[in-house]
């Protein structure tokens, strides 16, 4: 919320383009950094700091899969957590070079970086929720869901009708808009 109170300033002040998405920091915070006194020294501590919030992120975001490998596979922990990051490192080295030396490259006539942005966006996200709408809705026990919210009876059967009845579908048209629109 707070970078956002910065950074929205920035974009408008200086015509940037609103929809830049999270690079929007990378464009506008230089920008703020320079008309600062030691505003070299200050953006360097930030990015600095940024970059081990993003770090420490990983480590939580990476537990899944590594328990998930462990389990399926029996490797040590260690094996798991470099073969994992081994197969995370060099999808993110894919997605960076498809901004600059592989801009050229297509799949399917568009380019790689569009493919790259359209399979997470368009693709997984929604599915991953429509998966777990189905699943919270449909699939898993009501006294479980119920036992696990904790929620009052009213509250709790709110909730389970919208996850039937509205969460459900509109992810579905979400997925469907995304693939086919």
């Amino acid at each position: 919320l707070v970078a956002g109170l910065v950074i929205f300033p920035m974009v408008f002040a200086h015509g940037l383009d609103q929809a830049g998405g999270s690079g929007l920091i990378f464009q506008t915070l230089p920008l703020a950094f320079s008309q600062m006194a030691s505003g070299t020294l200050i953006a360097a501590l930030f990015f600095l700091l940024l970059a081990v919030a993003a770090i420490t992120s990983i480590v939580g975001l990476l537990e899944p899969q590594l328990a998930w490998v462990v389990a399926r596979t029996g490797w040590s922990r260690y094996r798991a957590t470099v073969t994992v990051i081994a197969v995370l490192l060099t999808a993110s080295l894919l997605s960076t070079l498809s901004y600059n030396h592989w801009a050229d490259v297509t799949v399917f006539g568009s380019s790689l970086s569009a493919v790259i942005d359209f399979l997470p966006n368009q693709v997984f996200l929604p599915l991953g929720g429509l998966l777990i709408a189905v699943f919270a809705g449909y699939v898993l026990p009501r006294a479980v869901s119920a036992a696990g919210l904790g929620l009052p009876d009213r509250a709790f059967s709110a909730w389970h009708g919208l996850m039937r009845y509205v969460a459900a579908p509109a992810v579905l048209v979400i997925l469907v808009s995304g693939l086919f629109g």
